[in-house]
């Protein structure tokens, strides 16, 4: 059914089940329309309460900013000890080479 706006129902093989099919859907949208509205006016609301909650200051600005220096100080304390490894000699130790792979025995 299209007016201003689309509205489906299912079809079935019964035209007399398609008639009722279609007078329930035509029924069902005045309360369609008022869920509809109560969803509008909540949303509405929680809009002004957020914009009520972002004018307010942040209790905790100093506590944030304190930590948020301090965050920056151990991070660029940790990267002036983060350098890249030297190599020695191109040849790992013995204990630090890859085992030896197994070969599998094929018999023919």
């Amino acid at each position: 059914m299209i007016g201003q706006l689309r509205h489906t129902v299912t079809l079935g093989t019964d035209v007399f089940g398609n008639l009722q099919r279609m007078d329930n859907a035509l029924e069902g949208l005045p309360i369609k329309e008022q869920t509809c509205r109560e969803q509008l006016f909540n949303l509405q609301t929680q809009l002004e309460t957020a914009k009520a909650e972002v004018q307010k200051p942040f209790p905790r600005e100093a506590e944030l900013n304190t930590q948020t220096a301090r965050l920056e100080e151990l991070n660029s304390l940790l990267n002036l000890d983060h350098k890249e490894p030297e190599i020695v000699d191109a040849e790992p130790d013995e204990d630090q080479r890859p085992p030896e792979r197994r070969r599998p025995q094929l018999e023919r």
